[in-house]
Formats: C-alpha cells, structure tokens, sequence
C-alpha cells in the first residue's frame, strides 16, 4: 500500500455533504495549537523555576560568612562562595534564556493561529454554501421527477379519452389543456433542475480547491510547527545541559581546591594561628593556715593558744622579733632569706592572672615577705599591698 504525504489526497470523502476531512484537519490545528500553549507552560514554568532558583542561591551566598575555619578547608568554602556567585550568573543566563524562547513560542502561536482562523472561516463558507446548494438542488429533482409524473398521467389520460367515442368534446378539451400545462410544468422542473445542477457543481467546484488549498496551507502550518517545536524543544535542552556542564565546571574548581586539605595540616594552621602557650599551669600545694604567715606579718596559732616556731635555716631559731617575718619554706641558700623590709627592684613586668597575685612594672619598688613554691610574696612599697610575683621578677 502507497504511503500517503500530503493532506490534499487524505481527507476527502465521498459524500457529497461530508465535512469529515475537514474537521479532522481543524481538530489537527487546534491539537497543534494546544501543544504550543503547553510548550509556552512549560518555558513559563522553567523560567520561573530557575529565576527563583537563582534567586536563592544568591541569598545563599550572600549569608555565607565563615571567619572562623583555618587552612585548606577555608580556602575550599571561600572557592565555593566564589564559585556560587558563578553559579548564580549561570542560572540567571538560563532563565533569560527561558523567558526568550517562551516570547518566540508566543509569537509563533499567534501567527499560525491566525493563518489557520483565515482559512477555516473561507473553507466553512464555501462548504456553507455547498451544502445549501446541494439540498435546493434536491429539492428541484423532487420537483421535476413530481411534474414528469404529473405530465405522464396527463398524457396518459388525454389518450385514453381521445379514443374513447362516449366523451365529450368538453372534457377531452379539458384534458388536453392539463396535458399541455403538465408538459409545460415539466420542462419548468427540468430546467429548474438543471439549473440548480450547474449552480452546485460550481459551488462545489469552488469548495474543492478552497479545500485543496486548506489542506495545502494546513500541512504547511503543521509541517512548520513541528519543526519550530523541534528545534525550539532541542534548544531548551541545550540549555540544561550547558547549565549542568558550567555548574560542574564550577564543583570541579572547588574539588582541586578540595584535594589538598589534610586534616593534620589544618590541625597546624590552626594552632599556628590561634595557639596560647606551651606552658601548663602548675600544681597549687595546700597551705597550713597555723604555720603561716597572715597579712600584717603575725602568725597563726593552733589549738591552746601555743604558736608555731619553724626552724630557721641552718639549724637557727628565730627570735621573738623575728616573728614578723616569713619563714622561708625552700630557700635555695642563705642569701634569699632576707628582712620583712628588704627592698627589692622589679626587674620583670608581670600581670596579674590568679586573684592572689599582683600586677608590677619595671623599676617599681617592693619588700620581700617570703618565698613561696610557686613565687615570691612581697609587699608594695606604695600601697603596702601583698601578693604573689614570679622569681624572675625581683632583683635581690
């Protein structure tokens, strides 16, 4: 079986009223047009999605603002916040792209729709006017086979009294003149016939090349549809697949970033740039209460009222004068036990860091009380303050 190609030679019928060709090709332009007005939905919908979408990425990184992270893995966010910034460019490029399309799907859909509408009203016309012609037509070939049968049974009659001897010359008079009216009405009928005849066969004439050429414009319009569809539809794809080459593009600038962050490296930028010290705070030792020394240089006494004597160094007692002082808990020799008013230099600024421990500035004058396992206890000169130095603060 031949494989038909054009329009022209499908959608034709062979009642002479039928309209069924032609309605299926109008129902072809409508189904067409509703396949534009989806692809426009979908252009608009996509359009919409990625501007939104690029909107929110852009928000995103906006409300990216990481200080606190050191190393590599800084650098790789910061490369990712720069590369989101890129990535949101991408998207707005895609729907500007979307929205271009979806203008050029409108604009085509209104042509064709147009162009159709056109031809749909001339082609209703003639087939109108066919059809109308065709009813008056058989309504003129009823007429005229009535009067051929009225114009028999005339003739008929006529001879039927002519050869009668018992009739009238009256009546046979009568029958002759209705021979001739029927004879007369006939050939009105025929002619009438004929007529309507030419006049359809004109009209149809007309109809069958508004037809034909319908059905030409309507291929063409449907030939040049889908290839907008096609290529318009293939575009937009294109569209998602750079999308996604360039948003790749974008992760793979992050990845080589990516690969060089070591967890032990990022440990050590951390610490060179945020470390405090090496040194760990020493042991606090408890302090006897009775074996020491108070504020105003008297010593604690334990139950009954007895007093403590620590043993001076080298095998010394103290003197009851001496009682005033500190005793010296381990001093490194004899020339660091010294006076309640030794006075001593400050050689070493320090800054307080414990509540019993005092601030000093170099050059500032103080008086020894007693040595202590984690400093030296001294007095301002100023403001007969007490409190804890380092030893590498005093110059004896």
């Amino acid at each position: 079986m031949t494989r038909l190609s054009q329009y022209s030679e499908a959608f034709w019928g062979s009642s002479f009223t039928s309209t069924a060709g032609f309605e299926a090709l109008a129902q072809r332009m409508k189904d067409g047009r509703h396949m534009c007005k989806e692809f426009e939905e979908y252009l608009k919908q996509r359009y919409e999605a990625e501007n939104r979408y690029s909107k929110d990425l852009q928000k995103l990184e906006k409300n990216m603002k990481l200080k606190e992270e050191t190393g590599v893995l800084e650098r790789s966010w910061n490369k990712l916040k720069e590369e989101m910034e890129k990535m949101v460019q991408i998207h707005q490029d895609a729907a500007a792209n979307f929205l271009k399309q979806l203008d050029d799907v409108k604009k085509f859909n209104e042509a064709q729709t147009a162009k159709k509408k056109a031809m749909e009203e001339t082609v209703k016309k003639y087939q109108s006017n066919k059809i109308n012609l065709y009813s008056r037509c058989m309504n003129n070939h009823k007429n005229y086979k009535d009067k051929c049968r009225e114009k028999d049974s005339a003739s008929d009659n006529y001879s039927v009294m002519r050869s009668s001897v018992t009739v009238q010359a009256k009546d046979l008079e009568k029958a002759n003149k209705a021979k001739t009216k029927a004879d007369e009405d006939a050939v009105k009928a025929e002619t009438a016939y004929k007529s309507s005849l030419d006049t359809l066969e004109s009209a149809r004439d007309l109809w069958e090349k508004e037809m034909q050429a319908a059905c030409d414009v309507f291929q063409k319009l449907d030939y040049d549809r889908i290839k907008f569809l096609r290529e318009h539809l293939w575009v937009s794809l294109n569209v998602d697949s750079q999308v996604a080459v360039e948003i790749d593009d974008c992760c793979e600038s992050v990845r080589q970033v990516l690969e060089h962050c070591s967890m032990e490296n990022d440990i050590c930028a951390f610490i060179e740039k945020y470390q405090t010290g090496t040194n760990r705070p020493a042991r606090i030792f408890f302090e006897d209460y009775y074996t020491n020394t108070d504020t105003m240089g008297r010593r604690g006494q334990r139950s009954g009222g007895q007093r403590s004597q620590p043993p001076r160094s080298n095998g010394a007692t103290m003197s009851d004068e001496d009682g005033l002082y500190a005793t010296l808990q381990s001093p490194p020799d004899a020339s660091t036990v010294t006076s309640f008013d030794k006075l001593l230099i400050i050689s070493r600024p320090h800054t307080k860091q414990m509540p019993c421990e005092l601030t000093v500035e170099v050059g500032q004058k103080v008086h020894f009380v007693r040595q202590m396992t984690n400093g030296v206890q001294v007095r301002l000169a100023e403001s007969n303050k007490f409190g804890i130095i380092p030893n590498s603060c005093i110059r004896l």
